[in-house]
């Protein structure tokens, strides 16, 4: 079993989509679903997005919404093999309110890279670049590995323990972390919507007889929502149950 614990959480309407085809809707399901996300965030010591979530959604990554935490906020962590953000902040139309972004909110913030570090002098503030490939093709195998060895790097930087990791977008992030069953579990928010459309969605790109199987944990109501929870494997649930 692994010592990371990296679990996965989407919200999707009824018909797959983490939000319509045209990229703009940001929350599909209720307030009181939001609510629930950020008691769900307040477990775990990093939230994981991808660069697009980040720059589209303007992602804060707190637990802003559950009243009663007490504790200090997740450290927010960028997934960016393409050096998006770094690109973001050399724009001058863009720079400011991207390093404003970075910057909200008093905990740190991880980027995790594919290149060189950048030369930019806001990395000095509480905003920590890591230098490590990831491959996010949904058949790397060494997805979790790279991603662990990130994360190491990213402790050893910041001086905080990162041995719990909620990642919570985009598709292209999730569908390679759910394809190679790299995290442990999984919250599925379904709100009754239907938009129709192809894209933002997880697409293993697996047939019936291949496809995931996971083992149910809980099922909860939120308004109209409905968060599924599952384990990655029933052999891991037996093993965490007998600790």
């Amino acid at each position: 079993m692994n010592k990371r614990k990296i679990d996965l959480k989407w919200a999707q309407t009824l018909d797959g989509q983490l939000c319509d085809d045209s990229g703009t809707s940001q929350w599909i399901t209720s307030g009181s679903e939001l609510d629930y996300t950020h008691y769900i965030r307040s477990k775990y010591q990093g939230i994981l997005v991808g660069a697009s979530t980040f720059l589209i959604d303007k992602a804060q990554l707190t637990v802003r919404r559950y009243k009663d935490f007490q504790g200090d906020q997740p450290v927010r962590i960028i997934l960016d093999p393409r050096d998006r953000v770094s690109e973001a902040l050399s724009n001058p139309s863009q720079s400011a309110m991207v390093f404003s972004m970075l910057l909200k909110g008093k905990r740190p913030t991880v980027i995790i890279g594919g290149g060189a570090e950048p030369n930019y002098p806001g990395f000095a503030n509480n905003i920590y670049y890591v230098n490590q490939p990831i491959d996010l093709s949904i058949d790397n195998t060494r997805l979790r590995s790279d991603l662990e060895t990130a994360l190491a790097k990213a402790e050893k930087l910041i001086e905080r323990d990162l041995s719990s990791i909620l990642v919570e977008g985009g598709p292209r992030v999730l569908t390679s972390l759910a394809n190679q069953g790299a995290f442990d579990r999984l919250f599925v928010s379904v709100a009754p919507k239907l938009t129709g459309g192809y894209k933002f969605r997880i697409e293993a790109g697996r047939n019936l007889r291949d496809s995931i199987n996971f083992e149910l944990i809980d099922v909860s109501v939120r308004e109209n929502d409905v968060i599924f929870e599952y384990q990655s494997n029933k052999d891991q649930a037996l093993e965490r149950v007998y600790q």
